[in-house]
């Protein structure tokens, strides 16, 4: 919990009584998606409206990411500018802005490197692996972006 912002500890101990709630409704009950959405909905309505949950819950794959807070461009503006790099061999500065941005916006990148339609010229994804720490990363969030790339591109590790 962050002490300069009252604001957050109060998101933060709603968040675990959703969690404590969501326990004591469904523990040893096999939840539905349709029990699942209206739990959600009753402790985060906001948030439930910028859901597509038909994507979210019958597409294939992982929902994308899209922010929707009027900062958006912050994050997704230097990612986009290294995916396209990445994507003609340039991965100068990569490794530094990495080790700057949060894991939201690594996975932004990663899941825009997993959406070009281009392949990256041979050898680069390695360079990116190397550089970002993919190939030792501990969070599976990442991790499993990066594994998609990989299957992708198919490249042998």
């Amino acid at each position: 919990r962050s002490r300069s912002n009252g604001g957050e500890a109060r998101t933060n101990a709603r968040d675990l009584e959703q969690t404590r709630r969501y326990v004591v409704d469904h523990k040893e009950a096999s939840l539905g998606a349709e029990a699942m959405v209206k739990h959600f909905t009753a402790y985060h309505p906001r948030a439930a409206i910028q859901i597509d949950w038909s994507t979210w819950l019958d597409e294939e794959g992982m929902p994308p990411i899209v922010p929707t807070f009027p900062a958006a461009a912050t994050l997704t503006t230097p990612a986009d500018h290294f995916a396209s790099a990445v994507m003609r061999g340039r991965v100068d500065g990569l490794a530094d802005a990495w080790a700057t941005w949060p894991t939201y916006q690594r996975s932004y990148f990663l899941d825009r490197l997993c959406a070009m339609e281009d392949e990256p010229p041979p050898g680069v994804l390695y360079g990116v692996g190397r550089g970002c720490g993919l190939y030792d990363s501990k969070n599976c969030e990442l991790t499993m972006r990066w594994a998609l790339l990989v299957l992708k591109e198919n490249l042998e590790l």
